[in-house]
């Protein structure tokens, strides 16, 4: 309840403009730590999650930014303390990130239009393990008067991810053709 309520306060409170609007925000003077681990949160369950959170990892990955934990060690770690995947809150997640020496997890989520519809938000955040605290967050609205339509969930983690990379680097990360 509370990441769709904290995804629609982010939506609600982007800026208009005539685009596509990918936003991202990092904690001002917050330093990550090269070498640190990152664990990417399973998703709900719509495919979309599961392939933005994917491509996302790559980028940490190719330009070094994260050491990414494979998923399914996450999984078993979550259900070995009992819970269920659909069941277990992000608390257990960070207990779960805790026993794997993680520093940060990647959350995130979509929102279609309908089911089996196009991709109208998404939203991805990465958390501290040690505070619990959100220490960025990326988040895309598709803009309805776009005639091209929405875009697939490889374009939007394309986009996200270097967002996401270029906020934690300060480095300018091109856009692949």
């Amino acid at each position: 309840m509370k990441r769709l309520l904290l995804f629609w306060l982010i939506l609600l409170f982007l800026p208009a403009c005539s685009h596509d609007k990918y936003r991202v925000a990092v904690i001002p003077d917050y330093s990550f730590s090269k070498g640190s681990k990152i664990a990417i949160i399973p998703s709900s369950g719509d495919p979309a999650e599961g392939i933005i959170a994917d491509g996302i990892a790559q980028f940490f990955m190719r330009y070094r930014i994260f050491d990414v934990v494979e998923r399914r060690h996450l999984i078993a770690i979550v259900q070995e303390q009992g819970l269920r995947m659909s069941g277990a809150t992000e608390t257990d997640f960070i207990k779960a990130g805790k026993f794997l020496n993680v520093q940060y997890l990647l959350f995130g989520s979509v929102m279609r239009a309908g089911i089996n519809e196009g991709i109208i938000g998404a939203s991805y955040r990465i958390v501290e393990i040690e505070s619990g605290r959100v220490v960025a967050n990326a988040a895309y609205t598709w803009d309805d008067d776009n005639p091209g339509g929405t875009p697939g969930a490889g374009k939007i983690a394309e986009k996200i991810g270097v967002e996401l990379c270029q906020a934690i680097t300060g480095d300018k990360i091109p856009l692949e053709k």
